[in-house]
């Protein structure tokens, strides 16, 4: 019984469409992911006006502006994140559940919001990124030129793309992102 416990019970009047984080921007799916996923950086809940604090980082990075006008922030991941269990990992690893979540793959999910395929309404903002139109336009051609293309899994085709300009991984746990 989890008479003692601390529970919430919700519900949704319509169940949301996706809870892939690139694409689910609904009012439903984001109360969901917002449980579920963790970013960069997010806003203390209580504070007023809205501040920012760390969730993977490890602190909010300074801006570093540039004598071109672009901005730069580093940072530094938590050392101690894990991805949820899954025998997907075991494919790659000795029988491991899990690993640590990298600078890597905060550059992937970059992608993946760059992707045209996945269609996510964030992109907009997130050009911002130093070379992450060129990266979303080049991916497009390729699609657009390459049938065969299409087939490759994801990562193969951010690798035939290039990276993200302004994406540059320093270490396993750091990363600078330039605006």
């Amino acid at each position: 019984s989890n008479a003692d416990a601390k529970v919430m019970y919700s519900a949704f009047r319509e169940a949301p469409k996706t809870l892939d984080p690139v694409k689910a921007y609904t009012t439903n799916a984001t109360a969901i992911n917002g449980n579920i996923y963790d970013s960069l950086l997010e806003y203390h809940y209580l504070d007023r006006p809205y501040r920012l604090i760390p969730s993977l980082a490890v602190q909010v990075p300074q801006a570093q502006p540039q004598a071109d006008g672009r901005v730069v922030y580093e940072f530094a991941l938590r050392p101690d994140l894990l991805f949820q269990d899954d025998v997907c990992f075991s494919l790659s690893q000795d029988n491991q559940q899990t690993r640590q979540v990298t600078a890597a793959d905060v550059e992937f999910q970059l992608m993946r919001i760059a992707d045209p395929r996945n269609a996510s309404p964030v992109i907009a903002p997130l050009s911002n990124i130093a070379g992450f139109k060129a990266f979303h336009n080049r991916l497009k051609a390729l699609h657009e030129n390459d049938a065969s293309f299409s087939t490759l899994k994801a990562h193969e085709q951010y690798k035939i793309a290039g990276s993200i300009a302004g994406v540059e991984i320093v270490d396993e746990l750091n990363l600078r992102i330039v605006l």
